[in-house]
C-alpha cells in the first residue's frame, strides 16, 4: 500500500492549529507568497529546488491538518517554521519582499505559537491541581470515616479507665 494512515486519533488542540493557520492566511498581504507550493518552473527560478530541499506552503499544512499528520504541536509548528525559513532561505536579501513578509508571519507565528503552549501548560497545571485536590478530598473522606473507629475507641478506654479507677 502506497500511503500510510498518520494517526487515526485527532489530537484535541488540532483545531486551534487550524485556527492559528486561518490567522496567518487572514493576512493576504503577507501570506499569499505561502499560499501554495512553490512553482519554481512558472516562476522561472531554476534554482529553487537545489536551494530549498525540503519545500512546504499553507496549502500543505491545511491538507496535512484536515488528513490528521499532526499528532503533536511541535509537529505543526516545524511545518509551518519551514515555509518561513524557506523562504528567508532563498530570498536571502533582508529586503526583498517575499523575506520580510515570511519574517513578520514567522514573528507572527511564534506568539500565536507561545499562546498555544501556555494555554495546553494552563490545562496540564488544572489538570493536575484538579487530581490534587481530589486526591485530598479522598484522604479527608477517609480521615472522616475513621473518625467514629476512634471515637468508638475513645469511649472503650475510657470506660475501661473509669471501671479500673474506682
Amino acid at each position: 500500500m502506497g500511503k500510510t494512515i498518520k494517526s487515526l486519533r485527532r489530537n484535541p488542540d488540532a483545531p486551534l492549529w487550524r485556527d492559528v493557520l486561518k490567522s496567518i492566511k487572514a493576512k493576504p498581504k503577507l501570506a499569499f507568497y505561502f499560499a501554495k507550493p512553490v512553482d519554481h518552473v512558472a516562476l522561472n527560478i531554476p534554482l529553487y529546488p537545489t536551494i530549498v530541499k525540503t519545500p512546504m506552503d499553507l496549502q500543505t499544512i491545511e491538507r496535512k491538518l484536515a488528513a490528521n499528520e499532526y499528532a503533536e504541536l511541535d509537529d505543526f509548528a516545524k511545518d509551518v517554521r519551514l515555509v518561513f525559513s524557506n523562504a528567508m532561505l532563498f530570498n536571502k536579501n533582508e529586503q526583498h519582499q517575499v523575506h520580510i513578509a515570511a519574517r513578520k508571519l514567522s514573528t507572527f507565528f511564534e506568539l500565536k505559537y507561545e499562546e498555544l503552549k501556555r494555554g495546553h501548560q494552563r490545562e496540564k497545571r488544572d489538570a493536575l491541581a484538579e487530581v490534587h485536590a481530589m486526591e485530598e478530598a479522598e484522604k479527608r473522606k477517609a480521615i472522616q470515616e475513621k473518625q467514629p473507629e476512634k471515637r468508638e475507641a475513645m469511649t472503650f478506654l475510657q470506660i475501661w479507665l473509669r471501671a479500673t479507677s474506682n
